[in-house]
């Protein structure tokens, strides 16, 4: 209730505003209110089908708000359309003359969300001739079959002028987005048990930004300075979850030498839990003319933090610096360079984590237990390079032809091991861009893209385990038993998705005789593929022709018929879980 009656309250605040501005003055007042309704049916399970739809098998009434006036050089438009009570959107612009302007948008959506049912993870271990000894199940942990968010979001913007002499104007923006509703939380215990919990768990998040800033010109260039504030919070409970206690999962024993290899078990705890998070940012921008070419630069700076966790006292930050730069100049009177530069590092905290001892105690004396605290060093802290330079040139007054050659390079400094040296990514890209226009009667345009990848990113850990326990050493002497840490050395088969070199190619015409018929012919097609991996290749491809036929017979009619056909096509890694590792 409270939330139909905010949006009614909103609605009414955006009619009245949008009354009194029709009002006044003697400038020009348009305005249209369109009334009306719908029904949606809900009679089984279609949270796809009516993903964005209220999930109600009610009749629900409908309108759709326009204003525009002007009065001088005031202006004044409002567009507002109610669906129901969780789908509603109003835009106010307001402008007067180059001295001030606002906007302010109101927005809300519903979303259904799809369930997992779980019922892929179902399984238990072969022993001799039948099932036995380790499973997996799942249960659902309380009766909601549905779940539904209702997204909300408010945002304003606003410009001042404050002098004209060089043009300078603050600008100012707040946006807030706020979700409520229920979500679907998974919870998973193992060892005796593989098992999986499912819940429904309230939401409340809620996210909101601020920006202020200074803009103004200075020896004939444009400089402006933006300062950034952004916090992400969620009030909705946390979900908890119990976890099984550790017992063996042939004959049910919860002795020492077992559950010591869990870190916790029997006892409820937290799962999933959202962080609280705040951002702040700096941004400068810069953008003119260098002589005879164009110009825009910027340099950011921004430090994220979560206010809610930290680990043995460290606070969890991610500090990011970048800057860029684009150039456009003349070359010759019929060519242009267009020159892109962009830099981003990213570091972040390295947080201690304590993990307790692999079957504490149960050690021999005289044996140094292995440790398996560790520094966590992100996989992304990195240093990001991305450049290009494409020359235009026009061929002739109908043909225009762009070469373009770049390169993207990612180095992360912390992955696979600390420190590392042989961890960066690089990407030659080349491309080829043709434009054929005959006026309006006929208009081509293809385009090339290679890229070649060296060393694109990859797990550090494998995929596959091989077979050969035989290889492996007992880690003290007089045993033989291997322990489940060891068997990370038999891992192997790098894991990506990412391709080695990749071709792109799209082409498309439009052929139009007369006012009446317009023809348009296209095709996109994509390949890639990775064959530098040690026992598989990856690869990937798509190819998608379109038509297109616009007949206009008679002004007051147009018809339009099409043909799209997509084909994809996909081979990658995938391994499936086994029990004993």
């Amino acid at each position: 209730m409270k939330r139909l009656i905010s949006v009614f309250g909103f609605s009414l605040l955006l009619i009245f505003a949008a009354m009194i501005s029709a009002e006044t003055g003697e400038g020009t007042q348009k305005y249209s209110l369109w009334l009306g309704g719908h029904y949606t049916d809900f009679k089984d399970y279609t949270p796809k089908v009516g993903e964005y739809k209220l999930y109600s098998d009610n009749a629900f009434p409908e309108f759709k708000l326009n204003t525009f006036s002007q009065n001088g050089s005031s202006i004044f438009r409002l567009d507002a359309h109610y669906f129901d009570y969780e789908n509603v959107n109003g835009v106010l612009k307001t402008k007067t003359g180059d001295l001030f302007k606002a906007q302010f948008q109101y927005r809300s959506m519903t979303n259904n969300k799809g369930m997992d049912l779980l019922e892929n993870m179902a399984a238990r271990e072969w022993l001799g001739t039948g099932p036995g000894g380790k499973y997996v199940t799942h249960e659902f942990l309380d009766d909601v079959t549905k779940f539904s968010t209702h997204r909300e979001e408010m945002s304003g913007k606003a410009e001042l002028l404050v002098s004209r002499k060089n043009d300078v104007r603050v600008i100012a923006a707040h946006r807030m987005i706020r979700e409520t509703g229920n979500a679907q939380e998974i919870g998973n215990t193992h060892c005796f048990n593989c098992h999986l919990g499912s819940q429904s768990v309230d939401v409340e998040k809620t996210t909101n930004s601020f920006k202020v800033g200074l803009e103004g010109k200075a020896l004939e260039q444009k400089l402006a300075y933006t300062f950034g504030y952004r916090k992400f919070e969620s009030k909705g409970p946390d979900a908890y979850f119990y976890y099984d206690e550790a017992k063996h999962p042939v004959n049910g024993g919860s002795g020492a030498e077992f559950s010591s290899r869990q870190i916790f078990d029997n006892e409820t705890l937290i799962i999933n839990q959202y962080p609280e998070t705040e951002k702040m940012s700096h941004k400068v921008t810069s953008k003119g003319m260098l002589g005879t070419a164009n110009y825009a630069a910027a340099l950011t700076y921004s430090r994220v933090e979560n206010k809610k966790i930290n680990f043995t006292g460290d606070e969890l930050v991610s500090e990011a610096f970048g800057g860029q730069l684009n150039l456009n100049a003349p070359i010759s009177p019929k060519s242009r360079l267009v020159a892109k530069l962009g830099v981003n590092k990213i570091d972040n905290t390295d947080p201690f984590i304590d993990v307790p001892g692999y079957r504490e105690g149960r050690w021999p004396v005289g044996v140094e237990a292995p440790s398996f605290d560790f520094t966590r060093y992100s996989a992304l802290n990195r240093t990001n390079l991305d450049g290009s330079a494409e020359v235009i040139t026009k061929l002739n007054p109908k043909m225009t032809l762009g070469v373009l050659g770049g390169l993207e390079s990612v180095s992360r400094a912390d992955y696979p091991e600390y420190d590392g040296d042989n961890n960066t990514s690089t990407t030659l890209i080349g491309q080829l861009n043709f434009k054929y226009r005959d006026g309006l009667k006929h208009t081509t345009r293809i385009k090339y893209r290679l890229e070649k990848t060296s060393d694109p990113f990859t797990s550090g850990r494998g995929l596959f385990e091989a077979i050969g326990n035989d290889i492996l050493t007992a880690p003290y002497p007089n045993s033989t038993f291997i322990f489940y840490f060891q068997r990370e050395d038999l891992r192997y088969q790098a894991i990506t998705t990412e391709p080695t070199i990749k071709h792109e190619f799209e082409f498309s015409t439009s052929y139009r005789p007369n006012e009446k018929v317009n023809l348009m012919v296209g095709l996109k097609a994509t390949m890639d593929k990775n064959s530098d991996l040690d026992s598989l290749d990856v690869k990937h491809s798509m190819f998608q022709p379109n038509l297109n036929l616009t007949l206009t017979p008679d002004p007051a009619w147009v018809l339009v018929t099409g043909y799209t056909y997509n084909q994809s096509t996909s081979r990658g890694p995938i391994t499936v879980p086994l029990f004993d590792g």
